[in-house]
């Protein structure tokens, strides 16, 4: 929580994206960083992966992220 928001990290670059996660915190100097601020929580979302045999896979996610199953969810094919 900072300022009375939920908050997922905090941004020492200005890129948007947590430089530091709970529950880690930042230091006094990181807070004196012309670029630091907050990244708010804004809510969970849902990622939907589909499968394309013509694109090349990602060399990784850049942030961070919980898979959690979902039983009898799975399905093959078309929807």
């Amino acid at each position: 929580i900072e300022g009375g928001q939920a908050v997922v990290g905090w941004d020492l670059d200005g890129d948007g994206l947590a430089d530091i996660s709970p529950p880690d915190q930042p230091t006094p100097d990181d807070r004196l960083l012309p670029n630091f601020q907050a990244v708010p929580f804004n809510g969970f979302g849902r990622v939907r992966i589909e499968f394309d045999p013509s694109m090349i896979l990602p060399d990784g996610i850049m942030l961070p992220l919980t898979a959690e199953p979902v039983p009898a969810s799975y399905q093959e094919g078309k929807l």
